[in-house]
């Protein structure tokens, strides 16, 4: 080979490496999310639910039930007619303070560690910008609605997370829904 050939494919090696390297970084930063308080919508099951958290839940109606982790913390859940689980939301009221059992709160989170009273700032750390944003209002109050979706991930994993964060509380996490297949 001649050395003005070698040179050529150097440099194409080169060029073939750093765009390797860059769609690796992009797609590195896109993130799912499987679970939220140890539970996988279109996976785990109202009997899992149930298991997990040693708690009578409040029928709301339908499939539809609410846990009430601690005063102001709750949990709700939409199964389909098989029972398995399709949303879990996790809400805390902001006029009641966190619980107080630390090792409780430290299941109510995501597979990526993302909890309730968690900033804005973590949740666009944890899973990027979000696929759509803006205020919304929930039960009266003003909140930013942080909407990532994860159709891209295939049909096995949950679609959607969507996260109210509360700028009366700096940008605190207030709501965590992750719903499989969709909302």
């Amino acid at each position: 080979m001649k050395h003005g050939w070698r040179k050529s494919w150097q440099c194409a090696s080169l060029v073939l490496g750093a765009v390797a390297l860059l769609a690796a970084q992009a797609a590195s930063r896109r993130v799912s999310e499987l679970t939220l308080a140890g539970l996988r919508p279109g996976k785990s099951t109202l009997n899992d639910a149930l298991q997990s958290f040693s708690l009578a839940p409040e029928p709301i109606e339908g499939n539809r039930y609410r846990f009430t982790l601690c005063p102001g913390v709750f949990l709700k859940i939409e199964s389909d007619d098989q029972n398995v689980i399709q949303t879990v939301t996790l809400s805390r009221l902001h006029t009641v303070p966190a619980c107080t059992e630390k090792q409780a709160e430290e299941r109510w989170r995501t597979g990526r560690g993302l909890k309730l009273g968690d900033s804005r700032a973590k949740v666009i750390a944890l899973y990027g910008e979000p696929t759509s944003s803006g205020p919304s209002l929930h039960d009266g109050r003003e909140l930013e609605f942080l909407f990532y979706a994860f159709d891209w991930a295939g049909p096995e994993v949950p679609q959607v997370l969507e996260v109210l964060c509360d700028p009366a509380a700096h940008g605190r996490v207030v709501q965590i829904t992750l719903a499989f297949p969709t909302l």
